[in-house]
């Protein structure tokens, strides 16, 4: 218990640490070069901080299918793109997590990158081609 209790804490801090680092100083998040500009509901899919994020570890494929298919990204019109090369379990527990950061641990942990495709898109793919 108190192995999952550090893992947790040092998650957080983490990914707390990530998320001070991908938004300016004026609180708006700027992609980065070749990126497109997030819409305003994408922005807030990605950079406001949820209450709590619990995910077990689940195959990115089979996570983003169910965000599109029945969380928020169906409602409103937004979606993934995964690259079929990209393979690996995400995990994210925690508070106060945003998505951008879970995106960064995921892809930190799996060679991978992810940027914005389009106002409404967000596209996985492996680091070597995303270069």
């Amino acid at each position: 218990m108190k192995k999952w209790l550090a893992l947790v804490v040092v998650i957080v801090l983490v990914v707390a640490g990530l998320t001070v680092l991908r938004t300016p100083s004026g609180g708006t998040p700027t992609p980065a070069a070749g990126q497109a500009e997030a819409s305003a509901t994408l922005r807030d899919y990605l950079y406001v901080p949820n209450s709590t994020l619990s995910i077990a570890a689940t195959d990115i494929h089979d996570f983003t299918q169910f965000q599109m298919k029945f969380g928020f990204f169906g409602d409103k019109g937004l979606r993934y793109v995964v690259d079929p090369d990209v393979s690996g379990q995400i995990k994210v527990y925690g508070h106060g997590i945003t998505w951008a950061s879970a995106l960064d641990e995921f892809c930190r942990n799996n060679g991978c990158r992810w940027d914005i495709a389009d106002p409404n898109t967000i596209r996985i793919r492996r680091a070597q081609a995303a270069q």
